[in-house]
């Protein structure tokens, strides 16, 4: 949907039920969608430190490092991959992180860990589509 129509439900959300991580990262995900970064990467912060859980953790993880590349550029790329390579540890289900992580691997000219980072998404994009199959 549209950003500007997501964020007051995602602000609604948060005040409705303030320890509900996803709604934190979801609202830095429409944020830095409108190029809003600095309040992107504090929804993102909030978002991680409510997490429940890992797969929480690392979707926050994910858009913290989306925002902070986008809101800063190179300067800010090296944690950002940071970002993504935390996410990929905390949840190696989670195929964007890995993505991510490959992406910032093949741009810094480290193809090795790119091509392992690229395979590791693949293999959870494959495994997904499996699951959804059985259904």
């Amino acid at each position: 949907g549209a950003p500007h129509e997501a964020i007051p439900l995602y602000r609604d959300a948060i005040q409705l039920a303030p320890a509900l991580s996803p709604a934190y990262t979801n609202l830095c995900h429409a944020l830095k969608l409108l190029g809003e970064y600095a309040d992107a990467l504090q929804m993102c912060t909030e978002g991680y430190a409510r997490a429940k859980d890992d797969r929480e953790r690392a979707a926050a993880l994910v858009n913290y490092g989306v925002a902070q590349y986008s809101g800063g550029g190179a300067r800010y790329f090296r944690s950002a991959i940071a970002a993504w390579s935390k996410a990929s540890s905390q949840d190696p289900a989670n195929a964007a992180a890995h993505r991510y992580y490959a992406k910032a691997g093949v741009a810094l000219g480290k193809l090795r860990e790119a091509a392992e980072a690229d395979a590791a998404a693949a293999e959870r994009r494959e495994g997904k589509r499996k699951g959804r199959k059985k259904r």
